[in-house]
């Protein structure tokens, strides 16, 4: 008998122990599921009626679209450009031939890019390749992809960064040359410079 109210009491007693134990338990699934089907719904909601995709595209940009299409008004029909800048597809009229340079001319379009060859070669490069004008980034400008600051910090390093600054900091230089020339400049906004060729 004593066996016997020993043994309930503990089976009464681990039982309310574990209850106990499990009540954390079930009080944190039951928060996060909670959590997870909210989630879950504000996010389907979000892209089924297009406010996710509304966001992503206009808001990101929405202050560098204004400095393209500043520049981007004065090109002429037809012309063929080639983008060299941080954000190239905000260059989107459809009546232009646009070519972009992506890391200083590694995807440079049909003929390699004349690196360390100097100005005039890099110049006489452009006519061949027939561009009309070229739309890029000032190397002095914050911007990561074309910044100079950053490349300068890569020379050097042993990665792939450090084999392309040489590449990068070269077409910088040309940009910056290519900016100087007064006569070549059709407009300047923010840190993006618009160059007939």
């Amino acid at each position: 008998m004593i066996y016997s109210q020993s043994r309930q009491y503990l089976v009464r007693h681990t039982r309310s122990v574990l209850l106990v134990s499990l009540l954390p338990l079930i009080f944190v699934t039951g928060i996060t599921a909670a959590g997870i089907y909210e989630k879950t719904r504000d996010i389907s909601k979000a892209i089924f009626d297009g406010s996710a995709s509304t966001t992503l595209i206009s808001d990101r940009y929405v202050d560098d679209q204004n400095h393209y299409e500043e520049l981007i008004e004065k090109i002429p029909k037809d012309s063929r450009v080639l983008v060299a800048t941080q954000t190239p597809h905000l260059v989107s009229r459809t009546d232009l031939d646009v070519q972009t340079l992506d890391i200083g001319a590694s995807v440079a379009p049909q003929t390699e890019f004349p690196f360390f060859q100097g100005f005039q070669r890099k110049r006489a490069w452009l006519s061949v390749n027939q561009f009309d004008y070229v739309l890029l980034t000032l190397g002095d400008s914050g911007s990561c992809l074309f910044g100079r600051a950053s490349w300068e910090r890569n020379l050097g390093v042993g990665n792939a960064y450090g084999d392309w600054a040489p590449y990068v900091l070269d077409w910088i230089k040309f940009a910056d040359q290519m900016s100087k020339e007064a006569t070549s400049v059709m407009g300047i906004s923010n840190d993006i410079i618009l160059i007939k060729v």
